[in-house]
C-alpha cells in the first residue's frame, strides 16, 4: 500500500493511521488511511492548512482577534430525564483587525470570505 501523504511504498508492518481532516466523527467510526510514520505530523499539518485555506473562515485567519465562545441553554434528556444543560453553538465572536469591525467565526465551516488570510500567513508588525 502507498503513504497517504508522499504516495510512496509503505513497507509491510510499518505503517500508521491517520484519518481525513473534516472527518469529525468518532474515530472508531472514522475511515482510516494508512502512511509512514514520518510523513504523518507533516502531512496532517498541511491537510489541515490546505482545508483550512479552502474553508477561508475567520477561525483561521490572521486577522481575527477571537472573543467569547457562543453558548446556549439545551433542553435535552439525561439519564432519561429531562435536563438543560449549557452547550458551545460552534460561533466563535470576535474582532476582524483587518477592517476593524465586530465578526464571527466558524470553525469546522465552509464561509470563503474572500478577505482571509490564513493565520499562520500574516505577519504582524508592532507599533
Amino acid at each position: 500500500m502507498n503513504c497517504r501523504y508522499c504516495n510512496k511504498l509503505i513497507p509491510e508492518g510499518c505503517e500508521v493511521a491517520t484519518y481525513a481532516y473534516w472527518d469529525t466523527r468518532p474515530v472508531e467510526t472514522r475511515q482510516k488511511f494508512w502512511c509512514h510514520p514520518e510523513c504523518k505530523d507533516v502531512g496532517i499539518k498541511q491537510e489541515a492548512f490546505d482545508c483550512q485555506q479552502i474553508d477561508a473562515d475567520c477561525n483561521d485567519c490572521g486577522h481575527f482577534k477571537r472573543g467569547e465562545v457562543e453558548k446556549r441553554w439545551l433542553s435535552c434528556m439525561a439519564d432519561g430525564k429531562p435536563s438543560v444543560r449549557l452547550v458551545n453553538m460552534g460561533f466563535i465572536h470576535g474582532h476582524c483587525l483587518k477592517f476593524d469591525r465586530a465578526t464571527i467565526a466558524q470553525p469546522n465551516k465552509w464561509t470563503g470570505m474572500e478577505c482571509f488570510e490564513h493565520r499562520r500567513t500574516v505577519v504582524r508588525t508592532l507599533n
